[in-house]
């Protein structure tokens, strides 16, 4: 609809005008989708599902700063270029109750698209860089050092949390705008229509078709990555997993410390860890290794290993220069990744504890941890 009538406070009949074209509106929702889906997928086993949803977001920010030159009138940047002064007189003046009206993005408004663009631009660019380098995925795949994808992560997980608060202060202001204006702003953004404050602009074009074609695609990327990406790189990582578990067990460690728990790999530990626990090997957690000297050697030349993965490097090098702890799972960096894993999944039926790594993850034996490697032990169940 280009225009219709709404009665407003009793007082006579605004003129309706359609204000966001259907592509604008397509990409409205896939923010939506994109950031909220992101943020219920952290965990590790859902990657993939993490993934799908970042690179709906991104894409969806790409289309939109595009769309910002290239749109109808109210959808270009050069028609809510307000300063952040004129933002911040806006949202006092919102703050009174007594604000002049806009057809199009408000001052304030304006300042959350331009943040929320570029935090998500920012979230994705960082995102994409670290699971490359941490898990060999995305356009970077294995083309990333450790210690950039480490940092890149890091950064990522900040970003998330900005774009979490400028959301909800961005909601927070849709309503308290719809309720200054008396207009339900959120409902524009759906219908497309908004009411018309003696704008000469034209009404946008609809352009349902471009809409309803970026939708099809955001959907058939999506399911595309999901159901065929995903499982090729997964058989090509079980393929990995298993010539490295071969590998493994030819390796000193698995032979001393596999027949009596998982042999853990020895890049979860710096070497002075190794050298500390071989020292006291007469009271190894209450038992006599009886290590002889050549088998002390072998392993501790074994821990001088190059750590396999970015899991490996990122628990080893999370440890200080002077500390040589022996429990894993009492280091900093393992709880942090693991602090959205509840107890209950370390008392799954079958499961001995934190220690137990092979319960969730299946290539713990060649100490790549790789998330799609993750087979969640559910409490009462076989892991």
């Amino acid at each position: 609809m280009d225009a219709g009538k709404v009665n407003v406070d009793g007082e006579g009949a605004a003129v309706l005008k359609r204000v966001w074209d259907v592509p604008v509106r397509i990409a409205h929702l896939a923010f939506i989708v994109g950031v909220a889906g992101a943020w219920l997928t952290r965990g590790a086993e859902l990657a993939d599902w993490h993934a799908a949803f970042g690179y709906t977001a991104a894409a969806a920010a790409i289309f939109r700063i595009v769309w910002g030159f290239a749109g109808p009138t109210h959808s270009r940047f050069a028609n809510f270029a307000y300063s952040p002064a004129a933002a911040l007189r806006y949202v006092r003046e919102a703050l009174r109750g007594s604000v002049r009206h806009y057809t199009g993005h408000n001052p304030a408004g304006s300042w959350a698209v331009y943040v929320l663009l570029a935090l998500i631009v920012a979230t994705s660019v960082t995102g994409i860089v670290a699971s490359g380098g941490m898990h060999s995925l995305g356009p970077l795949a294995g083309s990333v050092p450790r210690a950039s994808a480490d940092a890149a992560f890091s950064l990522h997980e900040i970003l998330a949390w900005v774009i979490l608060g400028v959301a909800i202060g961005h909601v927070a202001g849709v309503a308290w705008g719809s309720f200054v204006h008396r207009e339900n702003l959120a409902k524009a953004m759906i219908t497309g229509n908004k009411i018309n404050h003696e704008d000469p602009a034209p009404p946008a074009p609809a352009r349902t078709a471009l809409g309803a074609a970026m939708a099809v695609a955001a959907i058939a990327g999506s399911c595309y990555y999901l159901f065929q990406h995903a499982p090729a790189d997964a058989q090509r990582r079980d393929d990995a997993e298993a010539v490295a578990a071969t590998a493994n067990a030819a390796q000193p460690w698995t032979k001393e410390c596999g027949s009596c728990h998982l042999a853990y790999p020895p890049a979860l530990l710096p070497v002075r860890s190794w050298q500390k626990m071989l020292e006291e090997q007469d009271r190894h957690f209450g038992d006599d290794l009886g290590l002889s000297e050549a088998a002390i050697a072998n392993l501790v030349k074994a821990a001088t290993a190059p750590a396999p993965s970015w899991g490996a490097w990122s628990i080893a090098n999370g440890i200080a220069a002077s500390q040589a702890p022996q429990r894993i799972t009492e280091l900093d960096r393992w709880r942090a990744i693991h602090h959205r894993v509840p107890e209950s999944r370390f008392k799954a039926k079958g499961v001995a504890g934190k220690h137990e790594c092979a319960a969730c993850h299946r290539d713990a034996p060649s100490g790549i941890f790789h998330p799609r490697m993750i087979q969640i032990a559910k409490p009462g169940t076989n892991p």
